[in-house]
């Protein structure tokens, strides 16, 4: 147990120095080196605000009613949760028992897993890419307008 705790000491006094970069400048060096996770960690309790507390919507790009903004928003949410399963997803596989080898020159990760259990992945990534790009697109399209 003490020597897990002096083990830990470097790591925590990273920590320390990232929570003033973050107070310094807005994000850390820890952020930068993960940032896809990062921006959806704060993306989608930023969009849930704008919609749950929002007093207002656009009044351009086929949103007519308060109700039409709320879903557009529902989706980006919807998106950005999409892309966060399929990096938990990824770090999943990558810790799961996956070995790495080399073939040809390149880097290729095996699985221990069945036909069936790779099929299942593969069905869910399908679904949550399609999800992710829809919330992007309406990210995208409506990015000018994520304010209150």
């Amino acid at each position: 147990m003490i020597i897990r705790f002096v083990k830990d000491i470097p790591w925590k006094l990273k920590q320390i120095k990232f929570f003033f970069q973050r107070g310094f400048r807005g994000y850390s060096d820890s952020d930068v080196w993960d940032m896809n996770s990062y921006l959806v960690s704060i993306l989608i309790p930023m969009l849930k605000q704008l919609r749950d507390d929002t007093y207002g919507y656009p009044a351009a790009q086929g949103i007519d009613l308060p109700e039409d903004w709320d879903k557009v928003l529902g989706k980006m949410i919807l998106g950005f949760g999409a892309v966060r399963r399929l990096i938990e997803r990824s770090n999943w596989e990558m810790n799961e028992g996956s070995k790495m080898i080399m073939k040809d020159s390149k880097i290729e990760f095996t699985h221990p897993w069945t036909q069936k259990q790779v099929s299942h992945f593969k069905g869910l990534d399908r679904k949550d890419y399609a999800t992710f790009n829809e919330g992007m697109r309406l990210f995208h399209k409506f990015f000018m307008n994520l304010w209150d």
